[in-house]
């Protein structure tokens, strides 16, 4: 059963990347904070977030894969969200939902482990200023749900972004 399901969705993505995909650029803020076991509560942060991401043709359901520099507050991580998008298609406005894992590989931060895991929720819109060009703007929530620290006290981390961003339809 496993296999049949694996191979129907394995089809799904085959086909569903054939008709209109997209690639897009996105950056914003990430207001990021830490839930920590020690007794000192860690300071909020503003930092930044860049990125790009590949959008799968669909009519509602999309698969979109991202590739994320991400500053966390404790470090900053490369990140790679796997999200499933539901996107209403409309002519002009497109409003959408987002909700998926990332997976984050650490980039820089001294107190910090080489791993991180979240899951990623939000919501979104384009707007279409050209027939194959869009701006879109995002917000999303980001979960921690591994101890990304080093330093004996558990640290996970959480993060709102704000995107704003482009999207290119590729055929």
């Amino acid at each position: 059963m496993k296999r049949s399901l694996g191979l129907v969705f394995g089809l799904f993505l085959l086909v569903n990347t054939a008709a209109h995909a997209g690639v897009g650029l996105h950056g914003g803020l990430n207001f990021a904070n830490q839930s920590t076991s020690a007794v000192i509560a860690s300071p909020n942060s503003t930092e930044v977030l860049l990125g790009a991401f590949y959008e799968s043709a669909g009519d509602v359901l999309h698969f979109q894969p991202e590739f994320n520099y991400v500053k966390k507050g404790i470090a900053s991580y490369l990140t790679v969200p796997l999200l499933l998008k539901l996107k209403i298609e409309a002519p002009l406005f497109r409003p959408f939902l987002v909700v998926g894992p990332a997976v984050g590989i650490k980039a820089d931060g001294p107190l910090a482990n080489s791993f991180d895991f979240s899951l990623d929720a939000g919501v979104g819109a384009e707007y279409e200023m050209l027939p194959k060009f869009a701006i879109l703007a995002e917000v999303r929530y980001s979960l921690g749900l591994v101890n990304v620290s080093t330093s004996g006290a558990t640290v996970n981390t959480r993060g709102l972004y704000a995107m704003l961003g482009v999207h290119f339809l590729l055929n």
